[in-house]
């Protein structure tokens, strides 16, 4: 399968991640830097009074750092829904201290893949990240392995998009643009945030519908859904894609993950998308933040 882009307006998109040479740079440069891992449960170091190591999960982690910003991204396999994701200090073998902590909350058990951004207000702390990067490892924590899942030292690369690594794997597609004009008024709730931004890849294949989104200028989301019905109409939700009932972590701005249902509704929601709608609820519109009528074909 070819890979598609995911894109919101004013979030750029690549799709090739590839080794590059280490050379010095500050935490304050204007040029962006890039980091990856690629984790096994293998490179995880045991502790004492805590399980860690998780034999058959892998995952795939990319940073991008510029200024006091850091995106990340990770894609994980065979992991079960992580509860933290950090960079630490240390060397390989070695276990060290929580520097960047990403999110500390457990995922929706439906997700293989969540992006987002933290502020780092250390710059030299970047700076030691950004030059000797071999000295520092990402891991995926989650209940089963609260000492870690997963790990990896990590490295330099060129450029890649933090959406790619959500829409990595997907192939044929329906999309969505979603925003808040296009929620319906219902009766006892709020829908429609005005500022807020979001993009679709839904892809139905036999029982599972795959689905990836980021969004922008939007609280936590609570849920996503597919809902049966034509533009400006409300509808039931038809496939539920996740609930954090007290919110996604507030780092995360957009994920990636698949949910079962029948085949006969995944043929309809492919052969009629216009039919069909996906959006994401909060806490502060629990009847709608962002929506968007699925279509096919690209942006």
């Amino acid at each position: 399968m070819k890979n598609r882009t995911l894109a919101v307006p004013g979030l750029a998109v690549a799709t090739a991640m590839i080794a590059t040479s280490v050379t010095p740079v500050a935490a304050s440069s204007s040029t962006p830097v890039y980091l990856a891992a690629s984790l096994t449960g293998g490179n995880e170091v045991p502790a004492s009074g805590t399980k860690a190591g998780d034999k058959d999960g892998s995952a795939l982690a990319v940073f991008r750092i510029h200024g006091q910003r850091v995106d990340y991204a990770v894609r994980w396999q065979n992991v079960k829904a992580p509860s933290g994701f950090h960079i630490h200090r240390g060397a390989a073998g070695e276990n060290g201290e929580v520097r960047i902590p990403f999110f500390a909350t457990a995922l929706p058990a439906q997700l293989h893949a969540v992006k987002g951004t933290v502020v780092v207000k250390d710059r030299a702390l970047l700076g030691r990240i950004l030059n000797a990067p071999q000295n520092w490892y990402a891991n995926l924590h989650n209940a089963e392995f609260g000492g870690g899942a997963v790990r990896a030292q990590l490295h330099r690369v060129r450029p890649v998009s933090m959406e790619s690594v959500l829409a990595h794997g997907f192939g044929h597609t329906l999309t969505a643009r979603a925003d808040g004009r296009q929620e319906i008024p219902a009766p006892g709730t709020k829908v429609g945030d005005r500022d807020g931004r979001a993009a679709w890849l839904v892809q139905p294949e036999g029982r599972l519908v795959w689905f990836a989104a980021a969004w922008k200028k939007i609280s936590a989301p609570t849920a996503a859904h597919i809902h049966r019905a034509p533009k400006g109409r409300n509808g039931p939700v038809v496939v539920p894609f996740f609930e954090a009932k007290g919110g996604l972590p507030a780092s995360v701005n957009g994920l990636a993950g698949s949910a079962v249902t029948s085949a006969a509704v995944a043929r309809r929601i492919w052969n009629n998308p216009k039919n069909w709608y996906a959006n994401l609820h909060n806490a502060k519109f629990p009847g709608g933040a962002v929506r968007g009528q699925l279509y096919r074909g690209d942006w």
